[in-house]
Order: C-alpha cells, then structure tokens, then sequence
C-alpha cells in the first residue's frame, strides 16, 4: 500500500482523535476561543493556504448563516492587499497544516500583540504553534503526502469551533459528528469495487470541471487542486453560479465533470447544473446523498450517506482521493508525491 493510500486509509482514526479531545470533552482552546469572540468580535476572518484555507469555507458559511460575519481570505493575498482592513475587535483564524507556511507565518508577525490569533495546526511546535494566542490542534496525525486526513480534521474542527461560537455544540450535532467515521470507513471498505467505475466513466475524458455550491464548494477547490498536484490531471473547480456565467461555453462531448449534490438549501440547483451539463454533451459524475436516481449513459451516480450539508464535505471528498489514486497509477506516478512542492511552502 502506497503512503497516501495509507493516509487516506487513516482518516477515520484521525477524525475519532479529533473527537475524543474536542467533542467529548471541551477543549481548553475552544473555551478561550469563545470568551474572546465575546468581546465583541466585528468580524470573523479565517486564513490558510491551499487545502487549509478552501476548508475554511465551510465553517465561514456557517457562521454567516446564522448571523456572524465571517469570511475566508487565502493566505498570499491577505498578507499584501487585505491586512489593512484588519481592526483590534477582529478574530483572526490562521490555519497552516504545518504551522510554517511562509504567507501565514508573515501574516501571524504583522498582527502580532494586535489581534487574538487563533492557530489551527498540526504541528504544535511550529511558527504558528508558539505565536498564536489560543491554539487548536488537528490531531490528524503525521501526514507526508497531498492532504487528506489533515484536510477532512481542519474542516471538521473549524466548524466545530464555529458552532460554538453561535451556541455551543448540540447534542444533534455531536451524535452526527459521531456517525462520520463510519461512514468514512464503510467507504474505505472495498474501495476499488466502487471507484473502478467512475475510472472506466471518465478514462476519455481530457479534462475536468468540478461544481457545487455552498459547504462542498470546499471539495470543489480541494478536488481542483489535488487532481493537479496528486494525479497530473487538469481540473478547475468553479462555484455552481460561476460555471454559468461563461465557462459553460466550453461544455461538448469530450467534456466531463464532477457535480457534488448534498441534501440541502442549494440540491435542487446542483441537480440542474448536472442535468444542463449531460444535455451539452458532458460526461457528469453526480456525488449526492439523494434518494432520487438520475443516472443515464452521460450521468453516473456515486451515492454517500445522508448527513447535512455542513458535513457532505467530510465525505464527498473521498471519491475524489480515491479517483486520483487510480488516475495517478495508471500514469505509472506515485499517488500523492509533491515533485516540485513540499508540505508546508517556507518562500513566497
């Protein structure tokens, strides 16, 4: 079994870590967290790079939602061009798997003794680790190639710091938490059996979009980004409205996509997003939760439990792992290595 293979494989262990010292019992962390954000707060701002900043997303939606101002803002055009709206009643949430990626490392130097800086990391003894005032590890584990189990344990500990800032986390919420490493290991379970067919759907296919909207806009700039990195495979993740306005254009029958569907606020228009997609010509992969079937010779189904939509991106993440895995050993590469990259870019 190859390291990310291995890794994947661990990411309901690493999700079980992270609910035994933030869900069974408060973390000292996310006590302080909350006594800080009732100063108040005027604005939320989550920052990180890659994977790290694109899971902040979720939990920034959630926050809005329910009435707090919150936004994600990538680490590299925070540092030159957004640092100067920061004001002293903002919360700044620095996410860094690592804990030494360089833009947020600059970013943690310049607010410094101004702002509460709260540290997501993996690595408690980083930069990041040491300089931020209240400190939120991911317990993920030792993580060496493209992200997964870092990946899914920051969104879910940034939503679950998110939740209890609007009022703390409900019983609701922790037994749904509880359900997910289950269902991520009833995915793991015979892997190959259910991605093979999406492999032989899109074996032609030279080029991917991927598309949702809300929570898994998350996967969407996720799955862009590690098809590129892990499987050399050109995919852009766009915004189920941002597809529409232009890049739809592109769409005829060498086209394929991936359309992620949750249950919830936006389902409907996703669905028709995939329908539009296969009346073009396209190859469309729908990853949902519905109980409704749509597949056809231009649409295949790839079906995951049903969960709310905050938590779809925990799982509707796990295909795409799994797809690159494949796409990567067929090209003879090693699923997951960074050639040119490393974990944690120290240069700008």
């Amino acid at each position: 079994m190859g390291q990310f293979l291995q890794e994947i494989m661990e990411q309901p262990q690493a999700f079980e870590r992270l609910l035994g010292n933030y869900v069974e019992k408060e973390h000292e962390g996310l006590i302080r967290t909350k006594y800080e954000f009732a100063k108040e707060v005027r604005n939320v701002i989550f920052t990180g790079m890659g994977s790290s900043y694109f899971a902040a997303h979720v939990a920034a939606n959630f926050l809005n939602e329910n009435g707090i101002a919150a936004f994600a803002c990538e680490a590299g055009e925070f540092l030159h061009y957004n640092i100067g709206g920061i004001r002293n009643n903002d919360l700044l949430i620095a996410v860094s798997q690592s804990g030494k990626t360089i833009e947020v490392k600059e970013i943690v130097k310049k607010l410094k003794g101004k702002i509460t800086v709260v540290g997501v990391t993996n690595n408690e003894d980083s930069y990041l680790g040491r300089n931020c005032n209240i400190l939120l590890p991911m317990y993920a584990g030792q993580e060496k190639m493209t992200t997964s189990k870092t990946y899914t344990n920051t969104i879910a500990l940034l939503l679950i710091l998110a939740e209890t800032l609007v009022d703390d986390l409900s019983n609701t919420r922790k037994e749904e938490l509880y359900q997910i490493p289950q269902f991520m290991q009833n995915l793991l379970t015979d892997w190959e059996i259910k991605i093979d067919p999406i492999v032989r759907f899109l074996e032609n296919i030279p080029f991917l979009h991927l598309v949702s909207r809300g929570p898994s806009y998350a996967t969407v700039m996720q799955s862009s980004v590690i098809l590129k990195e892990a499987a050399h495979i050109y995919a852009e993740g766009l915004s189920g409205a941002s597809f529409k306005h232009g890049p739809i254009e592109i769409v005829d029958s060498r086209h394929g996509a991936i359309v992620f569907a949750p249950r919830g606020k936006t389902l409907e228009l996703n669905i028709k997003t995939a329908h539009e997609l296969v009346n073009l010509g396209s190859s469309v992969v729908l990853i949902s939760n519905t109980d409704e079937s749509y597949q056809n010779n231009n649409l295949y189904q790839f079906t995951l439990p049903v969960v709310d939509e905050y938590l779809f991106p925990l799982l509707d993440i796990i295909p795409i792992e799994f797809l690159i895995v494949k796409i990567a050993q067929k090209k003879g590469l090693e699923p997951g290595a960074l050639l040119v990259t490393q974990k944690g870019i120290v240069e700008e």
